[in-house]
């Protein structure tokens, strides 16, 4: 017969059909019985429907490797059924399944259930607990997962009666709250041990933007006090006892014992101090919590009349003999015995700065609120009118270098000691334009290459960024120049607000900010952790009344007769600089 006038039957691949041809469908309807070939070739099926594909007539018409040469991006796949509850899912997970053929040793594989009850059990299997820590890979991030999940499962008598009123972020520090909730989460079991302590530490530091004292003393009583609900049954009141109200007493008294030891409250609230005492004997005399309330009671005692220890050895008087040249008395002074002079006198300032001043600075730059604070901060501007006065007022040209060189030295001694206060202080006088532009002066200076390194440290491009990053890293005794801090305390008020409004049970509430606390108490601690590491220095008597004098005295003197000082001196040099180029061109 001759091919070429002979009809050929085409092929015609439908994908319904063509899962009837693969082996790894059982749930595929079975094949109509074979017919006899209708086909003209000897070697083709007339109909390809008609092909058992069990029988190894089928193999040898469609082998596997003929249809994987024929579709060579399917040969790795395997046919998904449509009647195995896959079809409903993504097409991403569909073209993730396994393959029909294993790599190792080509047996067929399936990897999905092949009956609706088996995947029903496969999608109820447990979820992971450790989900939270798979994926930030923070221990006590799935800490406070797992904390959240069990306090949500608590009964209701044993669940925080202010809870509405606290938002919570999603590490479980708090965000904002109002004053009893916050309180109440004081004397609360906390969701991590890491968590409570930043609580607490940013609570007490920002304590005076939140209420007053009294306020959170009385609170504090109220947790301790507290009734019990009603309507609980006799194993429910034992259960809201032992698991609420004796751990929520405990606590109180720690919260106590942090604040008169890490805050400050005797030296700040005296009263809450005495208010205190007294409440202490009472529970003592009662024999409530008589162990935890002894030790408290006996660490107020300790801090009440603990003799203050001298953060310096005792003073010792100079043997250098005063004279009554006064003008020239600066230059007899050893710069490094005045650098640690000057560092004794700022830190002694430094350590009588409170937490509540530097926030009450956002409010007030004057008055007994900031009186601490104010007299820090005043020694920068006083100490830098002295470097100017000493410089200025000294008339021979020899020896405004020597004194510009001396104040050189006391700059760099006061790096070396990290007393970046009056370092800032120095370097600012000998920067400044009544000094600067003394430029005879600075050429007989010996040290003025000096000076710039000194400057760079200085600089306030970045918002003090090299300040910041050297005081970073100091550990031990520290005088810091605190003004760029205090813009930070500033910038902060303005950025957050201070409180909001949200319905609480139906009611209007005022919840405090408390995100802004925490970027507050950051910067606290980072303008007052140097506060308990003192310097073991010498006082030099007669060198300590000098600076107190001289900071005085250049205090006094105001901008414009600097500048007109300055002039002077500048013409001055100019004068002498023109009479020795005249002497010079005369040959002398």
């Amino acid at each position: 017969m001759n091919d070429s006038h002979s009809p050929v039957q085409e092929l015609t691949w439908n994908p319904s059909e063509l899962l009837k041809l693969c082996p790894s469908s059982p749930a595929a309807p079975p094949p109509p019985p074979p017919t006899p070939r209708t086909a003209l070739h000897a070697d083709t099926p007339a109909d390809p429907t008609s092909v058992d594909p069990s029988s190894s007539f089928a193999e040898d018409i469609y082998p596997s490797d003929t249809y994987a040469a024929c579709h060579p991006r399917c040969a790795h796949r395997r046919l998904v059924r449509l009647q195995d509850g896959l079809y409903f899912k993504p097409l991403s997970v569909l073209l993730e399944t396994a393959s029909i053929c294993s790599q190792e040793d080509g047996e067929p594989q399936d990897s999905e259930p092949d009956s609706p009850e088996e995947h029903q059990s496969t999608s109820s299997l447990p979820r992971r607990v450790d989900k939270i820590r798979q994926i930030t890979g923070d221990e006590i991030a799935q800490a406070v997962h797992a904390a959240k999940i069990a306090q949500a499962s608590l009964p209701w008598y044993l669940r925080p009666a202010y809870g509405q009123e606290l938002r919570l972020d999603h590490d479980g520090s708090i965000t904002a709250g109002t004053l009893r909730a916050l309180v109440e989460n004081l004397a609360a079991e906390p969701l991590h041990p890491s968590i409570e302590q930043r609580f607490r530490h940013a609570f007490f530091s920002t304590l005076c933007t939140l209420g007053t004292p009294d306020e959170v003393f009385d609170l504090l009583l109220d947790q301790y006090y507290q009734e019990q609900p009603e309507n609980l049954t006799g194993a429910e009141a034992d259960d809201w006892r032992i698991k609420r109200l004796f751990p929520a007493q405990r606590r109180v008294l720690s919260v106590f014992e942090t604040w008169l030891t890490r805050h400050r409250m005797i030296l700040d609230d005296p009263s809450i101090a005495q208010r205190l005492q007294s409440w202490l004997n009472k529970l003592i005399e009662a024999a409530e919590n008589l162990s935890l309330a002894s030790e408290v009671l006996k660490i107020l005692e300790r801090l009440t009349f603990e003799v203050p220890s001298k953060p310096s050895p005792a003073s010792k008087p100079s043997k250098r003999r005063r004279t009554r040249d006064s003008k020239h008395e600066l230059l007899r002074v050893d710069p490094s015995q005045l650098a640690e002079n000057l560092c004794l006198y700022g830190s002694r300032l430094y350590s009588r700065i409170a937490p509540r001043e530097c926030l009450d600075w956002v409010h007030t730059r004057t008055g007994d609120p900031v009186a601490n604070l104010l007299a820090f901060c005043t020694v920068h501007d006083k100490l830098g009118a002295w470097v100017k006065q000493s410089i200025l007022w000294t008339d021979n040209l020899a020896r405004r270098a020597d004194v510009f060189d001396l104040w050189v030295k006391v700059a760099e001694r006061c790096r070396e000691m990290h007393d970046y206060a009056s370092m800032s202080a120095i370097v600012t006088g000998l920067s400044s334009s009544v000094v600067a532009r003394l430029y005879l002066t600075r050429a007989h200076a010996k040290r003025s290459a000096h000076l710039e390194t000194l400057v760079k440290l200085n600089d306030p491009a970045g918002n003090f960024h090299t300040f910041r990053q050297i005081q970073r890293s100091q550990t031990g005794p520290c005088v810091p120049f605190v003004g760029p801090y205090l813009t930070d305390v500033v910038h902060i008020n303005d950025q957050h607000r201070d409180s909001t409004v949200a319905a609480a049970d139906g009611a209007p509430v005022r919840l405090f900010n408390f995100v802004k606390r925490r970027k507050w108490t950051d910067v606290l601690e980072t303008i007052l952790r140097h506060q308990a590491r003192p310097y073991a220095l010498e006082e030099d008597t007669s060198v300590m009344h000098q600076i107190e004098t001289n900071l005085v005295l250049a205090s006094a003197i105001d901008q414009a007769a600097f500048w007109a000082k300055s002039e002077d001196v500048q013409r001055a040099e100019r004068a002498s600089a023109d009479l020795r180029k005249g002497l010079e061109a005369a040959g002398f």
